[in-house]
């Protein structure tokens, strides 16, 4: 355990000693003096009484900070029962690491001044006995006892001290500083804590350091920057629990040094396990009719709809390989996630959206999988597999995989009512609660197909297959064909215009292949389709109406300050309930007219491409999801959530309630 030798060491001293005399373990020179500035007279700052402690040091010897690191001790004092010191506080100058050995220490080397807060009983004359305590190591350590008198005179006589040298340690003191603020904590388990820092000054991480001190805690810490002036502090205590003792947390940056204690939140999340596996579950059920599911909804119901005329054994198996497509993906997804956080790397529901090299892979499985629909060629599984489950059909039973499977990565952009709770909690939770978690997503996703596995009798409510389904297969061909396409234009505009040639030239081949002429029709709209995307993708989006402000942390905290009332929308190109959302509600014309009547500042952070800033700050709500939309006012700062699904009223309302 840290410093258990030194401190055992320091401990077992016997530091009475004579008045006024030092006391020095081991009979050796003691390589440091110690002063007392001020006898009878008080420093006074900021209307607060202080003493003033100065330890002069020999070369290449050190005394500590109050956490010392791994060896070392802090500097104590104590006074004479029923003395006119009611309580003191000493406060630490900024100090500095030193590495030897593998072992680093925290401290000061050749001279230091301590600030001695002091509150006292009474005024009057009286002389008190200080015994001050301190290490001082170099090789070896030695621990020194001094016990200095004081005097204290009464308070017609006391004067308020002027000491250039005082007044510069003071003002530099970092509990008097405000260069550093925690504007949110957060409670990842039992052991770890997260805090989100804002800061006044331009941080320079090779000039950034950061001590930790608490009581009852040892912390391993972890800095993320976000931003020049954010960043992310994660402390893992080395206890199996955070205690609830507070935490002094103290930021260095070039000569500047602020200090903030923070008091640990008094909450578990174990107890919220069985909580959060049902919303997951209502989460999964609710996401079959988000906006998003809307492309492969209609290939769920086809698929229904296709394999109802077989019999009942094979009419199962695919239902049953439907679901594993489903549960297969979740737990990619998961498995994905654990290894991302596992490189300490944080990420949000619908992540994989925001690499451009799965857009890509992701349009071009989409592309190729409208093609199949439109009949152009079949995924026919290799004759050995097909054999030995006894498949007589040339592609049903890929078809149902490859439909469950797309189904939940198409579903992955959205969010939905209990899902963005659920997600959150298992983003904050151990690996084991992640699997859980996306588990029961997979399960509430997968609950229509259950249903029907359990009473077949349900597919009877769905139309007969017939010749219509020829028909109907090339809608949903085009429908996928759209859907490639829509992720293709949130690719910037060099790799979206190198794939749409890549996707246009095998067409082009297709439609001058005589074995195809019955196809160039639907060959003819897909060239429709193709050059209607790239054309709108040309429109300068500046030219659109839009009057909101780009999202900034900074620029909100100073909104909120002037008592605006401020609608922040996170949003992202390839979340498509976002862009209902934006047309349905957000762009219509009496909301906007609403917003511009009522002074709303309207703030648009966009998480299309990956941004630890927007994840950060959805995060401080418990959301890794999109679509996240909050209100802030004058009589509620912290804000109000409106639901994944905008309303006109619910925007009225939300707003009409912060104001």
């Amino acid at each position: 355990m840290k410093k258990i030798i030194l401190i055992l060491i320091f401990l077992s001293i016997n530091f009475k000693s004579l008045l006024g005399q030092e006391s020095v373990g081991f009979k050796q020179k003691n390589p440091s003096t110690l002063e007392v500035i001020s006898n009878g007279e008080i420093f006074n700052y900021n209307n607060e009484n202080f003493i003033a402690l100065v330890i002069n040091l020999d070369n290449g010897w050190k005394t500590y900070w109050k956490n010392p690191g791994d060896s070392g001790a802090p500097l104590e004092m104590t006074w004479e029962k029923n003395s006119i010191i009611n309580s003191f506080e000493i406060l630490y100058p900024t100090p500095k690491r030193y590495f030897d050995s593998g072992i680093e220490t925290i401290g000061y080397s050749k001279k230091v001044i301590f600030p001695v807060k002091i509150e006292l009983n009474e005024f009057k004359n009286k002389t008190v006995d200080l015994e001050i305590n301190y290490l001082v190591c170099k090789e070896i350590c030695i621990p020194i006892s001094v016990t200095k008198k004081i005097l204290f005179k009464n308070k017609n006589s006391i004067k308020k001290l002027k000491n250039v040298e005082f007044d510069e340690v003071i003002k530099k003191i970092p509990m008097y500083q405000n260069f550093f603020f925690a504007s949110n904590q957060k409670r990842l388990s039992d052991k770890e804590i997260k805090l989100n820092i804002s800061t006044s000054i331009n941080i320079e991480e090779k000039n950034l350091d950061i001590f930790i001190f608490s009581e009852n805690n040892d912390f391993d810490k972890k800095i993320v920057i976000k931003d020049k002036n954010i960043l992310d502090l994660y402390l893992k205590s080395e206890n199996e629990i955070i205690s609830d003792s507070k935490i002094s947390i103290l930021f260095s940056h070039n000569d500047l040094s602020s200090e903030i204690i923070i008091l640990p939140e008094k909450k578990s999340l174990k107890s919220s396990m069985y909580k959060m596996i049902f919303f997951a579950l209502l989460g999964g059920i609710i996401l079959n009719f988000m906006p998003c599911v809307l492309p492969v909804l209609s290939l769920k119901i086809f698929s229904l709809i296709s394999i109802s005329s077989l019999e009942k054994n094979n009419f199962s198996k695919l239902i049953i390989l439907t679901i594993s497509g489903i549960y297969f993906s979740f737990l990619i997804i998961s498995l994905i996630t654990v290894f991302l956080k596992t490189l300490s790397i944080d990420v949000g529901w619908g992540f994989q959206f925001q690499s451009k090299e799965f857009l890509i892979l992701f349009s071009i499985i989409l592309f190729v999988f409208s093609m199949n629909l439109f009949g152009f060629f079949e995924i026919i599984l290799p004759s050995s597999l097909m054999n030995k489950i006894k498949i007589s059909s040339n592609n049903k039973y890929l078809n149902s995989f490859f439909s469950g499977l797309l189904a939940t990565l198409l579903a992955t952009p959205c969010s939905a009512p209990f899902l963005g709770t659920s997600v959150g909690y298992a983003l904050m939770n151990d690996n084991i609660t992640i699997f859980l978690i996306f588990i029961s997503l997979a399960t509430g996703f997968s609950l229509p197909y259950f249903m029907i596995l359990i009473s077949p009798n349900l597919i009877n409510f769905f139309p007969s297959p017939g010749p219509w389904m020829i028909y109907f297969k090339k809608i949903l061909g085009t429908l996928v064909l759209l859907t490639s396409f829509w992720l293709l234009k949130i690719l910037d505009f060099n790799d979206y215009f190198l794939l749409l040639f890549l996707l246009i030239f095998p067409l082009v081949s297709l439609y001058f292949s005589r074995d195809k002429i019955k196809n160039r029709g639907v060959i003819s709209l897909v060239f429709i389709l193709v050059f209607s995307f790239f054309a709108d993708s040309l429109l300068d989006e500046k030219v659109k109406k839009n009057n909101w402000q780009i999202f900034n942390e900074n620029k909100l905290n100073k909104l909120i300050k002037e008592n605006k009332v401020i609608f922040v929308d996170v949003t992202a190109d390839w979340c498509i309930t976002c862009q209902v959302n934006k047309t349905m509600v957000l762009n219509n014309q009496t909301i906007s007219k609403y917003f511009v009547s009522n002074n709303v500042e309207l703030l648009k952070a966009d998480w299309t491409k990956k941004s630890p800033e927007i994840l950060g700050y959805i995060s401080n709500y418990n959301k890794y999801g999109i679509p996240f939309n909050i209100v802030y006012g004058p009589s509620n700062k912290e804000g109000i959530i409106l639901q994944e699904i905008l309303t006109k009223d619910s925007v009225i309302k939300s707003i009409k309630m912060v104001k």
